[in-house]
């Protein structure tokens, strides 16, 4: 539906003569670079400080599952008597 609204609204603006024909101005993404500031290493400091809290959380999250998975093996040793 919003393809076919697209569709419409060129070919009103090309029968009323609203498009523009010929040289267009320069457009903005033309002259944007990138240019490395104090927010981009900030940024950047803060993806590394959240990936290295996701390690923990993960790396302690699969501690505790170990944990809790071979809880019955500890419990069948101390009832062997070994």
């Amino acid at each position: 539906m919003v393809v076919l609204a697209g569709i419409v609204v060129a070919i009103v603006f090309s029968a009323l003569g609203l498009v523009l024909h010929g040289l267009r101005p320069p457009i903005a993404i033309e002259h944007a670079r990138i240019i490395w500031n104090y927010t981009n290493r900030l940024d950047v400091a803060a993806a590394v400080f959240a990936a290295w809290l996701l390690f923990l959380h993960f790396r302690s999250r699969n501690q505790e599952l170990a944990r809790t998975h071979h809880w019955w093996e500890g419990d069948a040793l101390r009832s062997r008597g070994n």
